[in-house]
């Protein structure tokens, strides 16, 4: 196991049952934020957003998508930038 870690987003639409008067459904439309670790799915996160989204939900994705991306990034920390890489948004060479 290589421990190779990947984040992927996903717009979906979940489908929830309502048993109020009768069985009905509601559809919401959200992003999964699904975990891979050594192409082996090990975590999900589903955030809802709608038509007009408000800033708390656009910090909600925010954050769900920044801990994503922490966790993928966590054998880069351990191996230092002399075995890893990625992209510096900050250099502008």
């Amino acid at each position: 196991m290589s421990g190779r870690r990947q984040v992927r987003l996903r717009l979906e639409t979940r489908v929830v049952p309502v048993l109020d008067d009768g069985p009905a459904t509601v559809e919401y439309d959200g992003i999964s934020i699904l975990c891979f670790e050594d192409d082996r799915l090990v975590g999900t996160t589903w955030v809802p957003v709608g038509d007009d989204p408000s800033y708390a939900d656009d910090d909600a994705l925010l954050a769900a998508w920044h801990a994503a991306l922490r966790w993928s990034d966590f054998q880069w920390e351990q191996s230092g930038p002399a075995t890893g890489s990625r992209h510096d948004p900050t250099d502008r060479r």
